[in-house]
């Protein structure tokens, strides 16, 4: 039962037929603890680890140094970090952004046979094998970078293709000439990417003609829809990719949004929706041009319908906020500003945070800090944290996970937060 069904037939009890007059349940954290999870070189803090995904087995897989000041994927299970890639030849570079619950890892890391530094090949991997290239995208006139962004339980993959190389040309296809950078899916990890929608590109050189964050799918749900950026193709340049229809619907943003920089050119702001869950809820950022933010992003979710998303703000004194991942009970993980008051001056930097509408905007701990002595409230100042993707609440004991990074001393290590959600009643 999903918990608003809960919570309706909960309340009529309650009130003896008239859910009205009665109290309501709704969820409140009631401990978050963090757990810094080191690196593959173990847990010296001149190391640097980043965790990207985690699955509903608590199963967590990322990007940590190696010797030799290497980027090697990682998943963490059983308490353990473990090297994903391998022998065999050294692929540079290598990062995992997603993982299922039959444990399934996607990624990219850069082609070690190819000698052009953009040449990046999208991998997968499950216990058992190796790290294992995803075949690549096929054109007669180009050479193609693909990169897995997300995975579902069914083993779809979305994530990106781009062309390299002299030729810069265009993506020929039914649809006709697109950008050079497309959002793809893979039906399979053994099968090649097919492009979602195209971007036109009227010259017919590759090159992008708007102003908004090339196309990339970035997440993908049970249902097989899919979430990303369109290169400005939508309004706001984000999408929401219904898979039974085979169409594309354009992302709102939210009221007070700011669309245009004065003098500025180009003056249009876009957006990224970054997560999305199974009940078509997406998250995301708006504040970009190009890839590249412009001012204060700020977070949004909006619940695939609406016309309008909601801003979810930032940390007391912050401005800047960025959601990366929804859960099936509309948690939302992310990072945002927030302000600390040292020798009587504001400084602002990153926290990691989860959000619900029962409890708003929650941040989390840090690993580390600093005491700052002789100075108001509060005086113990944590390092920069954010987070990038958390897995649903567990039907016993309430707990949600959530993954990203905290800084030490000297690095940025991947870290977990265990929060105990419970459901309550309240008045």
């Amino acid at each position: 039962m999903r918990l608003s069904q809960f919570i309706a037939a909960a309340s009529m009890v309650l009130a003896g037929g008239h859910a009205s007059a009665a109290p309501h349940l709704k969820y409140v954290i009631t401990n978050i603890s963090v757990t810094d999870l080191g690196t593959l070189l173990g847990s010296s803090s001149d190391d640097y680890s980043v965790a990207e995904d985690i699955n509903d087995f608590g199963d967590i897989v990322g990007y940590s140094e190696t010797l030799n000041n290497k980027k090697h994927a990682f998943i963490y299970t059983g308490g353990q970090m473990y090297d994903i890639q391998g022998p065999g030849p050294e692929f540079v570079d290598a990062d995992a952004h997603a993982i299922n619950n039959s444990r399934v890892v996607v990624g990219e890391y850069r082609d070690p046979f190819v000698a052009s530094a953009n040449s990046r090949r999208a991998f997968y991997y499950y216990p058992g094998i190796w790290m294992t290239p995803i075949p690549k995208a096929v054109n007669l006139w180009t050479a193609w970078s693909d990169a897995a962004q997300g995975i579902n339980d069914a083993g779809s993959i979305v994530g990106w293709s781009r062309s390299y190389g002299l030729y810069d040309g265009p993506y020929i296809n039914p649809l006709g000439f697109c950008t050079k950078d497309l959002a793809v899916r893979w039906t399979h990890w053994s099968t090649t990417p097919a492009n979602l929608f195209c971007t036109p590109n009227l010259p017919q050189n590759g090159q992008q003609p708007l102003s908004g964050p090339p196309p990339i799918a970035y997440d993908i749900n049970s249902a097989g829809n899919i979430v990303g950026a369109d290169g400005g193709l939508t309004p706001q340049g984000m999408f929401l990719w219904n898979a039974a229809q085979q169409v594309m619907m354009a992302v709102p943003t939210f009221d007070g949004a700011e669309v245009e920089v004065p003098d500025e050119p180009p003056n249009k702001l876009f957006g990224v929706a970054r997560g999305l869950n199974d009940q078509n809820w997406v998250v995301g950022a708006w504040g970009y041009v190009n890839n590249k933010p412009y001012g204060p992003r700020r977070a949004f979710v909006w619940d695939g319908t609406s016309s309008k998303a909601q801003a979810l703000g930032a940390l007391p004194g912050g401005w800047e906020s960025e959601a990366e991942e929804i859960n099936n009970q509309y948690m939302v993980a992310g990072w945002a500003e927030r302000d600390w008051i040292i020798n009587y001056q504001g400084h602002k930097h990153p926290m990691g945070f989860i959000w619900h509408p029962d409890f708003g905007m929650v941040a989390l701990p840090g690993i580390s800090g600093t005491f700052v002595p002789n100075t108001p409230l509060p005086a113990f100042v944590p390092n920069e944290c954010e987070a990038y993707s958390l897995n649903d609440r567990k039907p016993t004991g309430g707990l949600v996970q959530v993954v990203g990074k905290c800084d030490t001393k000297s690095q940025a290590h991947a870290v977990r937060w265990d929060i105990t959600v419970q459901v309550q009643l309240v008045p």
